[in-house]
This record gives structure tokens, C-alpha cells and sequence, in this order.
């Protein structure tokens, strides 16, 4: 299948599983002035439908719905420190030069780990 500006769309992402989010079928419409192709993706947790272009799939910038944003909420919280940096450190995008203490960085693996929180991230194959 091709779209109309004559590209190839590439189905390999079908059934895959980005995150929480699981790729069910090509949407009709398309996203942004580049026209990028839209996925219709269910989460696996809260069984909502959602729709997301295909690079944030890939990259790891949309992989739920949002409705684990408590929990990074909590381990945040509980290790005193911002969300973005739950991320960064469970991610393994943590350096000692962000400006965030090895200790802070030690606090949100433990805090993750007792409240069973793991990032959402996942690297392609």
C-alpha cells in the first residue's frame, strides 16, 4: 500500500508492542505538515485507543497513554527529586554531569524498585 505522495508504508510496526502501547492498525488520517503516518495504538493497561505517529513510537517519545503518570509521579515524590529525572536515571540516560547527585539517582532505583516501577522505554531490535 502506498500513500498518495507515492511513499511506501512500512507495516513491520503491526502487533508490536511499544511500551505500554500495542499497534493495531494504520489510521486513515495523517499528522502535522510533514503528513506523517498515524498508528492506532491500545493500552494494554487502561485499554484505551489512541493515535501516534510512528517516529515517537520508535524514539520512545510516546509509549503510554499517560495513565502511568502517577506512578512516575509517586517514585518521584518519594525520592525527592523531579519526574524528568525518574526518567533519565531509570533509562540509563543518567550522567553524573545533569546536575543530579549519584545519590538522588541511587534514591529513585531503590524507591522504583520497591513500588515495582520500571520506564516505559524500549529499545527496538
Amino acid at each position: 500500500m502506498t500513500q498518495k505522495t507515492g511513499r511506501k508504508i512500512d507495516f513491520s510496526i503491526l502487533n508490536e508492542v511499544f511500551g505500554d502501547l500495542k499497534v493495531l492498525r494504520l489510521c486513515d488520517e495523517r499528522y502535522g505538515a510533514s503528513r506523517a503516518t498515524l498508528w492506532e495504538c491500545q493500552c494494554l493497561i487502561c485499554g484505551g485507543l489512541h493515535r501516534v505517529p510512528r517516529f515517537n513510537l520508535e524514539s520512545g517519545n510516546t509509549s503510554s497513554c499517560g495513565c502511568r503518570k502517577g506512578a512516575s509521579r509517586e517514585v518521584a515524590r518519594r525520592a525527592k527529586v523531579s519526574e524528568n529525572v525518574v526518567g533519565k536515571v531509570l533509562r540509563g540516560k543518567w550522567r553524573s554531569d545533569h546536575r543530579v547527585s549519584e545519590a538522588a539517582a541511587e534514591r529513585v532505583k531503590r524507591v522504583a524498585a520497591e513500588l515495582n516501577y520500571q520506564p516505559w522505554y524500549r529499545v527496538r531490535s
